[in-house]
């Protein structure tokens, strides 16, 4: 982790200047990174810079977040990584992403409702390339889903208890 000028970055340095009297050995990283809390705050902060070319997970530490969740637009989320996992199978909390993603691997989301307000973009061929899996509805506004050729999982009411609905307006 690094902090500079208010700005978080998790992953890729920012560059490889040096830090105090530290010059690092790579500005890059292939690491996955892994963010795990049950309520994810961000206070004071002007930016979250994640970026690696291994796979990204934000995730509850247990079986769901506390409170409702979004990738807010604080978060810069560079288009290296190589998988993104948003949520966890058995989180009922409402998840937003404000976003436009592109991966050059999965997108899985799982949540209660599910909001959609950017592009989602996988590079995938084969398998299921992006996954939303909904307790109640996937919401979306002006959104486009789309892989290079693998399948797309769209699917709300996976606990079989509301009445759901798929939405793009």
């Amino acid at each position: 982790m690094f902090v500079k000028n208010n700005t978080l970055f998790i992953g890729n340095r920012n560059s490889a200047t040096a830090v105090q009297g530290v010059i690092p050995v790579a500005a890059n990283s292939s690491s996955d990174i892994v963010l795990k809390a049950n309520d994810f705050v961000f206070e004071n902060t002007s930016e979250i810079n994640l970026n690696s070319s291994g796979t990204l997970t934000i995730e509850p530490f247990s079986s769901s977040f506390t409170d409702a969740q979004s990738l807010s637009t604080k978060f810069d989320l560079g288009n290296n990584f190589t998988g993104i996992t948003y949520g966890k199978v058995g989180n009922t909390v409402n998840l937003t992403i404000p976003q436009a993603l592109i991966v050059t691997g999965p997108i899985s989301v799982y949540g209660g409702n599910i909001t959609v307000n950017g592009n989602l973009t996988s590079s995938d061929t084969t398998g299921v390339g992006i996954n939303l899996i909904s307790q109640i509805n996937i919401l979306g506004q002006n959104s486009n889903i789309t892989t290079n050729g693998a399948d797309v999982l769209l699917s709300a009411n996976s606990n079989n208890n509301d009445p759901s609905h798929l939405h793009n307006n």
